[in-house]
């Protein structure tokens, strides 16, 4: 496994434990509240207090990436992941020139970690060189 796709899995369990551990403490869902002094609630109770911050921008941003959301995101991105797995045969890599290469399972011909991979890493704050 490359060090890009190790990193991209621990940053994937990271963000997902987080989520999971907010969904606990304050619900799966929360939603933004401009006319209550919870700028931001879940199950029941403030999240966030209006305390002068954050904005009702940040408020409404926070709300839009709740617990749920996050998780929904995780799971889409695992399953993308997997779905773009190492492939390793003997075959003409116009890439490399060789006859035996680590190619992307979906983007045939493509080196892995494909782009999809490293573009999905960028989401999660890779950069080269990690």
């Amino acid at each position: 496994m490359s060090a890009l796709v190790t990193w991209l899995r621990a940053e994937l369990d990271r963000v997902e434990q987080i989520a999971r551990t907010a969904a606990i403490a304050n619900g799966p869902t929360w939603t933004h509240n401009p006319e209550d002094r919870w700028l931001v609630e879940g199950k029941d109770r403030p999240v966030i207090y209006d305390e002068g911050s954050p904005t009702n921008e940040q408020a409404r941003h926070i709300a839009l990436w709740d617990p749920q959301t996050v998780l929904r995101r995780v799971a889409a991105d695992r399953q993308i992941l997997d779905e773009h797995q190492v492939d390793v045969r003997d075959r003409p890599s116009f890439v490399l020139n060789t006859g035996t290469v680590s190619c992307c399972s979906t983007c045939w011909g493509e080196t892995w970690p494909c782009r999809t991979v490293r573009l999905l890493a960028e989401g999660y704050g890779w950069e080269e060189g990690l």
